[in-house]
C-alpha cells in the first residue's frame, strides 16, 4: 500500500474525516460503518483510505437531500413495538398541550435493533457491535464500534453486542423518565441470533461459555428486572445490519429507508 506523506494532504484528509464523523454523529447513519473503517487509519493513512474518503463524499453528494424524519405519532412497521397496542412510555397529562392544538397523545414507542459481525477486523479479529434505537419508528441513537475483546463464536459476539445495547437503553430510559414519561411496559430488543437470545435467558454456564466475562451478564439482570424483552428478528429486517459490514446496494437502501431517512429533494434519487 502507498502511504500518504504530504503534510498538506494529511491535513486535508484529517479535516474531511472529522467532517464525516460530525455527519455520522448527527444524522447520516448510512455512512457510519464506512467512516468508522476509515477513521481507524487516521494516524498513518494510505492512498486507499484517501480514495475511500472520496468515495464516501461522492455518495453524500448524490444523497445530500436525505435526513432523519422525526414525528409525533409512530408509523406501523413490520418489526417494532409500534405495532403493539400499549406504548412503552406515556407522558404525564400535565405536560400535554390542551385544546385544538393538541397533536399528540403523549405516547412514546421505543425499541432497539442489535447486531454484530464476528471477526470483521482482519488485523485484530475483533467483532463489530451495532446498535440502533428507535423512538416512534425514527432513529434516536446508533453506534458502530469494535468490541473490546475477541469473540470465539458468533453467539458470543452477539451477546456482547446485546450488553452494549442494553446499557444504551438503560441510559435512554433514565433520560425519558426524567422528562415526565412513565414506563408502561418493557422495551423490545430485536436480535437475529437465536443462540444469543437463548443464552441471555439462561442462569447457568457450561464449558463452552464459562469464559465469557461476567460484565456481559448485565443483560440477564435487566431481563429479570423487566427493563427489556429480547425477541428474534430476521436478518434482512434487522436495521442494525447496515452498521456492521458492507452490504449490497439493495440491502443498503432497504435499511436506510427503514431508519426513516427521507429525501427532501424528491427529484434527486441519490442513486
Amino acid at each position: 500500500m502507498t502511504y500518504v506523506r504530504s503534510t498538506d494532504l494529511l491535513g486535508e484528509l484529517e479535516c474531511r474525516r472529522l467532517c464525516l464523523l460530525w455527519l455520522v454523529t448527527g444524522s447520516r447513519v448510512d455512512i457510519a460503518f464506512a467512516v468508522t473503517c476509515c477513521a481507524k487509519h487516521s494516524i498513518n493513512p494510505g492512498m486507499a483510505h484517501w480514495y475511500a474518503l472520496l468515495r464516501i463524499l461522492r455518495y453524500l453528494e448524490g444523497t445530500k437531500g436525505y435526513r432523519l424524519d422525526y414525528r409525533r405519532k409512530p408509523r406501523d412497521v413490520e418489526f417494532g413495538c409500534c405495532a403493539e397496542r400499549v406504548p412503552d412510555y406515556q407522558l404525564n397529562p400535565q405536560y400535554l398541550p390542551q385544546g385544538e392544538n393538541r397533536t399528540s397523545d403523549g405516547s412514546l414507542h421505543i425499541y432497539a435493533h442489535i447486531d454484530s459481525d464476528q471477526a470483521r477486523d482482519l488485523d485484530t479479529r475483533r467483532s463489530v457491535t451495532a446498535c440502533a434505537i428507535f423512538g416512534n419508528s425514527t432513529l434516536l441513537s446508533w453506534k458502530s464500534k469494535m468490541q473490546p475483546a475477541v469473540a470465539k463464536s458468533s453467539m458470543e459476539a452477539e451477546y456482547m453486542a446485546l450488553c452494549y445495547g442494553t446499557c444504551e437503553i438503560l441510559g435512554l430510559n433514565m433520560t425519558v423518565t426524567k422528562s415526565g414519561y412513565a414506563t408502561q411496559k418493557s422495551i423490545l430488543v430485536y436480535e437475529d441470533n437465536q443462540s444469543a437470545i437463548y443464552f441471555s435467558r439462561r442462569n447457568t454456564d457450561d464449558a463452552k461459555t464459562k469464559h465469557i466475562d461476567v460484565t456481559y451478564h448485565f443483560v440477564r439482570e435487566q431481563l429479570v428486572a423487566g427493563l427489556i424483552t429480547i425477541l428474534k428478528i430476521p436478518t434482512k429486517s434487522n436495521t442494525a445490519d447496515i452498521l456492521t459490514k458492507p452490504l449490497s446496494a439493495e440491502a443498503h437502501w432497504r435499511h436506510s429507508m427503514s431508519s426513516l431517512l427521507v429525501n427532501i429533494y424528491p427529484e434527486d434519487k441519490g442513486r
